[in-house]
């Protein structure tokens, strides 16, 4: 969305967010830590801005049209190593054959 994130530095936060680059990270439970922040981000508008756009360009990474394609890689590795008995178990694939005998790495969407 654009916008600036301020949240509490617990869990995984911490490995996708980066304090004053991507998010500004408060301590759990400090709600005046979380009010200050907010605060900085109202006196500080350029502050605001540069963690929107660094916020921005990260979440891009993670969007549907960069992360497809790696799990497309990560089921065709499945497919091409995992032997042919074991596919006829699988319930999500009917049909090996349906992927096509030209092609040597089947795309996700030729799976489901």
């Amino acid at each position: 969305m654009g916008l600036p994130v301020v949240t509490t530095n617990v869990g995984g936060i911490p490995d996708f967010l980066t304090h004053h680059q991507t998010a500004l990270l408060v301590p759990d439970d400090d709600d005046r830590a979380m009010a200050q922040a907010v605060k900085d981000l109202i006196v500080n508008p350029d502050l605001a801005q540069s963690l929107s756009k660094n916020g921005r360009r990260l979440a891009a990474k993670f969007s549907w049209e960069q992360v497809r394609p790696q799990w497309d890689h990560v089921f065709s590795d499945l497919m091409m190593t995992r032997p042919a008995e074991a596919l006829k178990h699988s319930t999500a694939i009917t049909n090996v054959s349906a992927c096509g005998s030209d092609r040597q790495r089947p795309t996700i969407t030729e799976l489901f």
